[in-house]
């Protein structure tokens, strides 16, 4: 998928999970996930994104395996066989999409500050 697309996708759809193991990397990248700091939910206070270890070429499979994992997870719920309550579908909407979330807000912020071509 074309990195805009995928940007636009993201933003459309405010859309992600920490579903991963932490040795895997996302299909079609070659560099472990570890070595991504978006794979991980920061440790820092607030969560904030670990910007001195954030590179440009991070970004872009951060999103695309947090799209996968958001649509998953929206699958996910729309095929439970319970039936459906607040909490099993609204609850777990909201509650989904983590990584995406991750990814989005930092790009965001660093775009909006500064960008370069590659971003």
């Amino acid at each position: 998928m074309n990195a805009r697309l995928s940007l636009a996708l993201a933003v459309a759809l405010g859309l992600a999970s920490p579903l991963y193991a932490a040795d895997t990397a996302p299909a079609g990248t070659t560099a472990p996930m570890a070595a991504n700091p978006f794979f991980a939910p920061s440790t820092l206070p607030y969560h904030a994104p670990p910007f001195d270890r954030i590179r440009d070429e991070h970004y872009q499979p951060a999103m695309e395996e947090g799209m996968r994992q958001q649509l998953a997870e929206m699958e996910a719920i729309a095929n439970q066989t319970a039936a459906p309550t607040f909490e099993n579908t609204i609850v777990a909407m909201e509650r989904s999409g983590e990584l995406l979330n991750r990814v989005s807000a930092a790009f965001g912020a660093v775009t909006s500050a500064n960008t370069d071509s590659v971003l």
